[in-house]
């Protein structure tokens, strides 16, 4: 696979040698059918077997004909990460340790966390929401525990948190350091535990029905073979008006079936990318609100040999949130007046990309967007004048809500792109391609 080979060995180190660049070349020949050049003794050989763009592919590429098989090269794909035998080899999947974008209690909280849990969790944005005081929140693949650590912090003594995963290794470290957190931020008691499962099957680790108000996952849903049924599991224990928050990586259209039975492409969260029209055909297909898109920027893959494996497919990692809308609640237009009440942000509340509060100014909003603010946590904090119904055009309002869940029409507008190679890599390949 070229994409994942390639940037595997060229790597992110702090100083390009000219070893690594070569190993960098030989997988773009090798995955572009040119000869490749004699591998380092000690690297140990390979079979040599059909690459994706017609040369010989390495023996990482196995194929994955079955979900289980999908779930097997995931778990052992993390399960080295966490154990410290290998990284990961792609931007999608590196995670900071804080970020100056993110909200200022955020980072305060993430720079608490230790040391070998920030080093050892993988993630592709930011997915921790707002106003969680007292909330009880799931984390859907929490690997080494660092969003579940910040969320115990953000709940306090009064909230719980529960993080899932299906990886051995990534359990042990997040509980290793759980009593090293509450101490940290000063909690009374552990406030947070971690439970070993699958994100599709929540009932099998004991999670029952309406038990959650929030459920938070840092790119981990496109890591799953069956992407419909954890939104159904997140829809069954969520209790009504809660949220799915979530920040994973899309692509714009189908992937190729070779790109998409690449193990190893399936750790770098590449192979599961889920086409964003389908994230809100399934939302709304187990009973979700049209997905409200909160940020995204998209991947800029410089090198040919890579796109043509993608076949033109673009990625963008975008943060959703879904809202589990209460029964009693019906999608009326409404103008929407913010009180400015919520003390994390002051006189403004963004609720997504495409809609901002200021305090005291009436903002219409339609009937879809009106049934996420009075279903959720945020209703206490708005007042809502309802507008006349007769003249609205439904079709019209959902097709600007699906418009609005468009990750790449947002990056494309907003400018929000991100090089997976840093500028400087980028000219030491082309100067050592060209010697």
């Amino acid at each position: 696979a070229t994409l994942a080979c390639a940037i595997r060995l060229y790597g992110f180190t702090p100083v390009v040698s000219v070893h690594y660049l070569s190993l960098f070349l030989s997988a773009m020949q090798q995955c572009c059918g040119g000869q490749s050049p004699n591998v380092e003794p000690g690297l140990g050989s390979q079979p040599k077997r059909v690459g994706c763009c017609g040369g010989p592919g390495t023996s990482d590429q196995r194929t994955l004909e079955s979900d289980d098989a999908v779930r097997d090269a995931v778990r052992d794909f993390y399960g080295k990460r966490a154990a410290g035998s290998e990284s990961c080899a792609t931007v999608q999947c590196q995670c900071p340790a804080t970020d100056k974008s993110w909200p200022k209690h955020i980072r305060e909280a993430a720079a608490q966390c230790h040391d070998d849990v920030v080093s050892k969790y993988f993630g592709c944005g930011l997915a921790i929401p707002g106003f969680l005081d007292g909330m009880h929140v799931l984390d859907l693949g929490s690997g080494s525990g660092r969003d579940c650590f910040v969320i115990s912090k953000l709940v306090g003594d009064n909230g719980y948190v529960v993080g899932i995963d299906m990886t051995d290794e990534q359990l042990s470290l997040a509980n290793k350091y759980i009593d090293y957190h509450t101490k940290k931020f000063g909690l009374s008691k552990p406030n947070v535990e971690f439970r070993k499962g699958y994100i599709e099957k929540l009932g099998e680790a004991g999670l029952k029905d309406n038990s959650f108000d929030v459920i938070v996952s840092n790119c981990v849903v496109n890591l799953s073979p069956d992407k419909k049924t954890v939104l159904q599991e997140a829809f069954r224990v969520l209790k009504p008006g809660g949220e799915l928050y979530f920040a994973d990586i899309y692509t714009d259209r189908p992937l190729s079936e070779a790109a998409r039975k690449s193990d190893l492409m399936w750790g770098e969260c590449i192979s599961g990318a889920l086409v964003w029209k389908d994230l809100v055909m399934y939302a709304e297909e187990v009973g979700f609100e049209t997905p409200r898109l909160v940020t995204s920027y998209i991947y800029d893959v410089p090198f040919d040999c890579v796109k043509q494996l993608l076949e033109g497919a673009r990625f963008s990692s975008a943060t959703y949130r879904l809202v589990k809308k209460k029964a009693d609640i019906k999608p009326v237009p409404v103008k929407a007046i913010y009180k400015g009440s919520l003390t994390e942000c002051g006189h403004t509340f963004e609720l997504d990309a495409s809609h901002t509060f200021e305090a005291g100014i009436p903002l219409e909003v339609a009937g879809d967007v009106a049934a996420v603010l009075k279903s959720t946590r945020f209703a206490v904090h708005f007042d809502f004048e309802e507008l006349p119904v007769a003249d609205v055009d439904t079709d019209k309002e959902y097709e600007k809500s699906v418009e609005q869940a468009d990750p790449f029409a947002y990056a494309v507008r907003t400018g929000a792109t991100k090089n997976i190679f840093t500028d400087e890599q980028k000219k030491a390949v082309e100067a050592l391609a060209e010697k």
